[in-house]
C-alpha cells in the first residue's frame, strides 16, 4: 500500500485496476448481500486512494501550437539608372547670301550702307531683329556689325539661339546723291513737216535712298521715273537753230539731288 501512495500508478493502470475490481466483485456476488470481507474492504480502500492520487496530480501541460512564419519571396526593387542628358552641339550661325545685299547701319533703307555682300558670300550671324526679317552680321569690311534683310539669304547653324537686338534710332532721311551722266546720243530727222530730235541718255545711279528720277527739258519737268532707273529716250520737235538742255535729278521725301545736265541742237 505504501508503494501505491509513494509511486502513483499511471492513468492507464488505474483504469485497468477499476475494471479488474469490478470483475472480481461480480464473480463473488452471493444471492443475498453479505457483509463485506476484509479483502474487499482492502480493495475498495485501495481504489479510493488511487482515485484521490489521480485527482491530486497536476494537469499535463499541453504545448501551444507553434507558428512557423511562411517565407515570402523577396520583393524586387526597381533600380533607377540615371542617364546623362546629351549636351546640344553648338554650330556657328552663318548667313549665306543668295543675291547681292547691302549691309546697313540699321534695318531699313533709311540707314547708311556699311558694305555689300556679294551672292555666294557668307557672314557670321550676331543677332536678329525682334520681329522683322533682318539679321545682324559681321560687317563685310573691317570690324563692327551691320544689318541685312533676309529676303535673299538663308541661315544655318545655331541661328535660333542668337539674341534679338534693338534697332538703332532711325536716321533722318537725307536727299539722294546726284546722278552723273554716262553718255547721251541723239539724232535729228525731218518728217516732212518738222525736225524731230531723238535723245537717248544714260546716267549712273549713285543713290540708294531715292524714290525715283525726274527728267527736265529746258527747265520743264517732262517725266518721273522709278527708282534705280538709269536710261531714258526723249523725242521732241525742234528748230534747226534751237538748243535743247536736259537735266536729270534723283528725289525722295526729304528733297532732291543736284542735276546732271547736258545740251544738244540740230544745226
Amino acid at each position: 500500500m505504501s508503494n501505491l501512495l509513494n509511486n502513483p500508478p499511471s492513468p492507464q493502470r488505474i483504469f485497468f485496476y477499476i475494471i479488474l475490481a469490478f470483475a472480481v466483485s461480480a464473480c463473488n456476488l452471493p444471492s443475498s448481500t453479505p457483509a463485506s470481507s476484509p479483502k474487499e474492504k482492502l480493495i475498495g480502500t485501495s481504489v479510493a486512494q488511487t482515485m484521490e492520487a489521480v485527482k491530486a496530480q497536476p494537469p499535463t501541460a499541453t504545448n501551444a501550437p507553434t507558428h512557423t512564419p511562411t517565407k515570402l519571396p523577396p520583393t524586387l526593387t526597381a533600380t533607377i539608372t540615371l542617364t546623362t542628358t546629351p549636351t546640344p552641339t553648338y554650330a556657328l550661325p552663318i548667313l549665306s547670301f543668295e543675291g547681292d545685299t547691302n549691309c546697313r547701319s540699321g534695318p531699313g533703307l533709311n540707314y547708311e550702307i556699311i558694305g555689300t555682300y556679294i551672292e555666294g558670300e557668307k557672314a557670321e550671324i550676331l543677332g536678329r531683329h525682334p520681329s522683322e526679317d533682318f539679321w545682324v552680321v559681321k560687317a563685310p569690311y573691317g570690324e563692327g556689325d551691320c544689318w541685312v534683310v533676309g529676303d535673299y539669304a538663308s541661315a544655318s547653324g545655331s541661328y535660333l539661339v542668337v539674341p534679338t537686338m534693338t534697332p538703332p534710332p532711325t536716321n533722318t532721311p537725307s536727299p539722294p546723291i546726284a546722278p552723273t551722266l554716262q553718255e547721251y546720243n541723239y539724232a535729228c530727222n525731218w518728217d516732212g513737216s518738222q525736225t524731230n530730235m531723238t535723245m537717248t541718255m544714260v546716267w549712273s545711279d549713285w543713290a540708294d535712298n531715292e524714290d525715283g528720277y525726274r527728267i527736265y527739258r529746258n527747265g520743264v519737268l517732262i517725266i518721273d521715273l522709278s527708282a534705280n532707273t538709269t536710261t531714258y529716250v526723249d523725242v521732241v520737235a525742234v528748230n534747226l537753230t534751237q538748243t535743247i538742255t536736259y537735266g536729270i535729278e534723283a528725289y525722295n521725301s526729304s528733297g532732291v539731288s543736284g542735276q546732271a545736265t547736258f545740251s544738244a541742237s540740230c544745226q
